[in-house]
């Protein structure tokens, strides 16, 4: 329709709708309002270009408007399935999630074959944590359309959350069937083969998802993460480097490379990165943690155990902290401070052996054999590979030749 008929037909609201669609297509999107505007006064209840109108307003940002306009389109067709599913997409913008579903569902009551609707009301479910209800959803999604690539691949998120790998997976491979160039279904395969213990497939699907997009940084972070675990430390940096190349705002990039370099040596560099992580975010506990592990291997004990405090803050409940925190302490020779700490760590976790062999130690330094060979006692029962640590363990060098301490390492038969 050219351009000029609304103005040579001034009251024809079609003329002025079309004029509107026209323009919303080449991304003239305040002119396309202007046109739905001049559809809305020839005819206040023309209830298709409310809706688009409303559509346009939410191409801005406009979100509350644009509800506006859908309320104003159903108030004349209240049928109208179109405006529900619109007003449900504005809505979940909103995050009135609850609100959202309802939307879809009056969507779907009047068109149950609403494939978009039934995908729509899945996405809106899963963020509710509904997880069985969303699959259903998509379910009836891939009935209307077997071939919508995001529904196969929502419920293979779905499915994952759900512990459903297996499952999971076939639905990433189809959505990769129907759109190869997918590069979020390439990433979350991948996920999900990690899950499987499937390594080697689980590296080649991030390698596709940076085919299709190498700026993907999650795929990069994710990458070094299973190389390090292969023992590939510097091609996980490598991985890191280039997650951070994309979004230096990565935290856990930052804290991955930190470990990464610990594992090289470079302890200075580690905790370079571990200051980066915790500026892009201060609650980081992990992060803290391992900052404290580096500046306690460089013999900076007293800012070691702030670090600790600072993760213990974070997360009352790490054992690793409070075990470390409990190590520095003997470092500076405050042993009931550090025993405080172990029987911290066991509160949380009563067979956390590490604790154990610590309070033994502490105790043997303090020179309380029975409490060392109770608690030496304690975590052979839990592990037995202490029976050879603590043979060579300097700290129990006072007792290494007492009688009690070799029929507990087994040195001796018990009488």
């Amino acid at each position: 329709m050219s351009e000029n008929v609304s103005e040579t037909y001034p009251k024809d609201a079609l003329a002025w709708y079309n004029k509107g669609i026209a323009l919303g297509r080449l991304g003239k999107t305040e002119e396309a309002i202007a046109c739905y505007d001049k559809a809305l006064e020839v005819n206040p209840r023309y209830d298709k270009a409310w809706n688009n109108k409303g559509i346009a307003l939410g191409r801005l940002g406009k979100t509350e408007e644009a509800i506006a306009c859908y309320d104003k389109a159903l108030e004349v067709n209240p049928r109208y399935d179109k405006a529900w599913n619109n007003k449900g997409i504005a809505l979940g913008r909103l995050g009135k999630t609850e609100e959202e579903v309802a939307c879809y569902e009056k969507a779907l009551e009047v068109n149950p074959r609403d494939g978009q609707a039934w995908y729509n009301k899945g996405v809106a479910l899963g963020q509710l944590g509904k997880m069985e209800e969303a699959l259903a959803c998509y379910d009836k999604a891939l009935e209307v359309n077997p071939r919508d690539g995001q529904a196969w691949y929502n419920k293979g998120v779905a499915l994952g959350q759900l512990g459903k790998m297996e499952e999971a997976l076939a639905c990433y491979e189809k959505a990769l069937d129907i759109n190869p160039r997918d590069e979020q279904a390439w990433y979350n395969k991948g996920i999900t083969l990690r899950q499987l213990e499937k390594t080697e497939e689980e590296l080649a699907c991030y390698d596709k998802a940076l085919e299709v997009n190498p700026g993907l940084a999650e795929a990069w972070y994710n990458k070094g993460v299973t190389l390090e675990q292969l023992g590939k430390t510097e091609e996980a940096i490598a991985c890191y480097d280039k997650a951070l190349e994309v979004n230096p705002e990565l935290a856990e990039a930052w804290y991955n490379r930190g470990v990464s370099l610990r594992q090289l040596g470079k302890t200075e560099e580690a905790l370079a990165c571990y200051d980066k992580a915790l500026e892009i975010n201060p609650k980081y506990d992990k992060a803290w943690y391992n900052k404290g592990v580096a500046l306690g291997q460089l013999g900076k004990t007293e800012e070691a155990i702030a670090c600790y405090d600072k993760a213990l803050e974070i997360n009352p409940r790490d054992v690793q902290a409070w075990n470390n925190k409990g190590t520095a302490l003997v470092r500076l020779g405050k042993m009931e401070e550090a025993l405080a700490c172990y029987d911290k760590a066991l509160e949380v976790n009563p067979g956390y052996d590490r604790a154990w062999y610590n309070k033994a130690c502490t105790y043997s330094l303090k020179g309380d054999k029975e409490n060392a060979l109770k608690n030496l006692s304690k975590v052979i029962e839990l592990n037995a590979a202490y029976i050879e640590i603590a043979k060579k363990d300097e700290d129990f060098k006072s007792l290494w030749e007492d009688e009690d301490f070799k029929k507990i390492v087994a040195l001796l038969p018990a009488t």
